[in-house]
């Protein structure tokens, strides 16, 4: 196995120098999660800068991420993620990453529910989107229902979501 995986980032490495953006954003992933490699945060952003560049918007959500996570860059992490949007409307990953962001680092309630929002309608059977604006109504707003009816939802698309199922839980307590 750890055969075929350096073979595989070999591969990856030289289809990256050739400017191929789907090679970069796989070998970003690659060194973003240290997978037969040594994890290694600035090769993985840079990775990711030149698969943008190269057109493979999917790169800027985990730019983002990096950015935001790693490098404590809000404001690169929100460009980033607003550039996926403005590539792909319906990217329910880059729409609720914005969402967390707007709502946790700029304090935007109001961005952050709207972000969530969209999320949603681009990807309403995805459990994961459930969670966020769920989070925020009772956090933000104390409102039990409103919660209540986001994990409902959440759990009726994964019912083994332990997350989920606690919050729900909470919510009817």
């Amino acid at each position: 196995e750890q055969e075929e995986m350096e073979e595989a980032v070999a591969m990856y490495i030289e289809a990256a120098a050739q400017g191929h953006a789907g090679a970069q954003y796989g070998l970003g992933v690659i060194y973003d999660q240290g997978q037969g490699v040594t994890r290694n945060v600035d090769r993985a952003i840079e990775l990711y800068t030149q698969a943008v560049r190269g057109g493979y918007a999917l790169a800027y959500v985990n730019l983002g991420t990096l950015l935001k996570d790693e490098r404590r860059d809000v404001d690169g992490a929100e460009k980033a993620y607003r550039a996926a949007i403005e590539a792909d409307p319906g990217h329910a990953d880059a729409l609720n990453n914005l969402g967390d962001l707007l709502l946790h680092e700029r304090k935007d309630v109001d961005g952050a529910e709207k972000a969530y929002r969209a999320s949603i309608e681009a990807n309403p059977k995805d459990a994961r989107v459930h969670n966020s604006p769920a989070s925020l109504l009772l956090t933000e707003h104390r409102d039990l229902k409103g919660a209540d009816k986001h994990y409902s939802a959440a759990l009726a698309i994964d019912p083994t979501h332990k997350v989920l199922r606690a919050g729900r839980l909470f919510t009817r307590a």
